[in-house]
């Protein structure tokens, strides 16, 4: 067997189902999405790779009703046998306080949110594709202040395209004592303006409480993601960068599971990053950041 790139590895990004017929997403996709995406599926791709991962977050990915899939995920991280070690929940912010509210506290245990749950999700995409400066709508704002107030240190994070970066910026200033992260670099078929991405990704940047998962590439129509990656590492430091694969969207398309795994670690390299670097990205940084034991 080949010897594996990185060891402990923690893919900070994937999605499941056992029945995809009930998804919201997939059933809107092409064939090679409509089946169902299971652990077994998962540890069998990565067995093939070059990563040795031992651990994963589930991402909400609209199995629905969205409660019931934040319970069957957060079962999962209970399981000995399961990679799942923490799930972000669609938690429905875009909806107000008092949706968020009701959420959280559905899925209390003895008064509890269970220790499973790291934080929210709702994507700023779709069709008909928000406007820009979605997350600036009033509403959304009270749905995360009242995750803040409610969630006892619940994070969220962003999935958007690259023009509403800009935007989240705004509120991520906003929300100083949230800790936020940017899916997929924020670049959801974002194409080959470098220079305004890497703009808006520099001033997003500055703020301490984002980090940036530099993953899903195979959605970021662009054809040498050198460059953007080069640039998120730059922008972000060793210490705020977190590695995802996307899983199963990355095997739904044709690429290997660890196709992100591999271009992150190519770049890092290129950068002249150290072993415990390297390490940081593919697992210390994640511990950190979704608080895991």
């Amino acid at each position: 067997m080949a010897e594996k790139l990185v060891s402990g590895v923690i893919d900070t990004h994937i999605h499941l189902t056992d029945n995809w017929k009930e998804n919201g997403w997939l059933t809107g996709e092409g064939t090679s999405f409509q089946r169902n995406w299971t652990e077994t599926d998962l540890t069998g791709e990565i067995s093939k790779g070059k990563f040795n991962v031992d651990s994963a977050i589930f991402v909400e990915c609209a199995n629905l009703p969205q409660i019931e899939e934040a319970r069957w995920a957060l079962a999962k991280t209970e399981e000995p046998a399961s990679m799942v070690v923490g799930v972000i929940a669609h938690i429905p912010c875009r909806s107000g306080a008092d949706a968020v509210k009701k959420f959280l506290q559905d899925l209390k245990i003895d008064g509890k949110l269970p220790k499973g749950l790291k934080g929210g999700r709702q994507v700023f995409l779709g069709d008909p594709m928000p406007a820009a400066d979605a997350c600036l709508d009033p509403e959304f704002l009270a749905g995360l202040k009242a995750l803040e107030e409610e969630g006892a240190g619940l994070m969220w994070e962003w999935c958007c395209k690259p023009e509403a970066i800009p935007h989240l910026t705004k509120v991520t200033a906003k929300f100083p004592d949230t800790t936020f992260v940017l899916d997929h670099l924020g670049h959801n078929g974002g194409g080959e303006d470098f220079a305004t991405w890497s703009e808006a990704i520099t001033e997003l940047a500055k703020l301490p409480n984002i980090v940036a998962k530099p993953g899903a590439i195979e959605q970021w129509d662009v054809k040498d993601a050198g460059p953007f990656l080069d640039h998120a590492l730059r922008a972000f430091g060793y210490d705020r960068v977190i590695a995802e694969s996307n899983w199963m969207v990355s095997t739904a398309v044709g690429d290997t599971y660890d196709a992100s795994f591999q271009k992150l670690w190519d770049s890092l390299k290129r950068l002249g990053a150290t072993p415990e670097e390297i390490q940081k990205v593919f697992s210390e940084n994640a511990k950190r950041v979704y608080k895991l034991s």
